[in-house]
C-alpha cells in the first residue's frame, strides 16, 4: 500500500490539493522503478483520510483516475458524511445518505472501502450498503488490543 495522508489540520482548507500532491509523488516514484512493472508486483495507493475527498463525488472519481484504489473513509477527522472512532475531536453531523453514496460509488468504482479507525456504527452502516467485500488496512482484533481504532469481534464476525 503507498498512503496518500494528510492531518486533519488541512480539513476545509488544503486537503484535497496535499492528497493530489502525494498521489502524483507516489506516481512518480513507481514510474522511476521499472522492476515495478513485473507482473509479480502489486501496488495499491490508497488515500487514507475521507476529509481528503471534501465530501465530493467528483473528487472520489479524480482519485479513482489517478490510481486510486482505496479510501480509508476517515482516520482521525469526522466529515460530514462519517465519524471517526478517535475521541475528543470536532463534532460530528452524519448525513446518513451521504455516508451510503460514498460506499455505493466506491463500489461502483471498484474501490475498496477501507474501514479503519472509523466508529463502529459507521463500519456497521458501511457493511450494510456495500455490495463489495472491505478492508481493515491497518487495524488490529480490538479483543486483542482494547483500543477504538481497533475491530470489535461483532464487526469482524460480519465480513
Amino acid at each position: 500500500f503507498w498512503s496518500a495522508y494528510v492531518t486533519c489540520q488541512t480539513h476545509e482548507r488544503d486537503a484535497v490539493r496535499l492528497t493530489l500532491e502525494q498521489i502524483h509523488l507516489i506516481r512518480l516514484m513507481c514510474a522511476s522503478y521499472s522492476g515495478l512493472e513485473l507482473p509479480e508486483v502489486g501496488l495499491l495507493i490508497g488515500v487514507e483520510d475521507g476529509h481528503s475527498l471534501d465530501s465530493s463525488l467528483s473528487i472520489l472519481h479524480t482519485f479513482y483516475a489517478l490510481g486510486v484504489h482505496y479510501v480509508t473513509l476517515t482516520h482521525t477527522c469526522n466529515t460530514p458524511w462519517t465519524q471517526s472512532s478517535a475521541k475528543g475531536i470536532h463534532p460530528f453531523y452524519s448525513n446518513i445518505n451521504a455516508h451510503k453514496k460514498v460506499v455505493s460509488e466506491m463500489n461502483r468504482l471498484g474501490m475498496m472501502v477501507d474501514l479503519s479507525h472509523v466508529l463502529d456504527a459507521v463500519a456497521r452502516r458501511a457493511l450494510e450498503v456495500s455490495q463489495a467485500p472491505v478492508i481493515f488496512s491497518d487495524s488490529a482484533a480490538r479483543g486483542m488490543c482494547k483500543n477504538t481504532r481497533n475491530v470489535p469481534d461483532g464487526i469482524r464476525q460480519l465480513l
